[in-house]
């Protein structure tokens, strides 16, 4: 019983870990801003509109498709809590491959 207890305690702290924001960005880092030099900034603003949707959407369908019981023999409190670190890392990666199909570049900001 104890063992169950550290490790989720344990868990709980990478979780944690994975999720606090450093004061630089990480190697690997998903780009916060996209740029395309041809495209005026409303539509640059309906294309990440759009994006932002389809990500969500096919988020949504995913978590859908694995089906109401798919947590069943885990602790429910820590894996919501991978299941949702998860799914907003699958919902920016959505993100990121419509914004690169569409044309557009990551926009690395020095400085920081």
């Amino acid at each position: 019983m104890m063992t169950k207890r550290l490790f989720a305690l344990f868990g709980a702290g990478l979780v944690l870990a994975a999720c606090s924001s450093p004061d630089k960005p990480r190697w690997g880092a998903a780009p916060t801003q996209w740029d395309h030099p041809q495209m005026s900034a409303q539509q640059q603003t309906a294309d990440q509109n759009e994006c932002r949707y389809r990500a969500n959407v096919q988020t949504e369908r995913e978590q859908q498709a694995e089906g109401p019981f798919a947590n069943e023999q885990r602790d429910v409190r820590l894996q919501q809590m991978f299941d949702r670190h998860d799914q907003a890392q699958r919902n920016r990666q959505i993100y990121d491959n419509c914004l690169r199909d569409k044309g557009y570049a990551p926009v690395v900001s020095e400085g920081k």
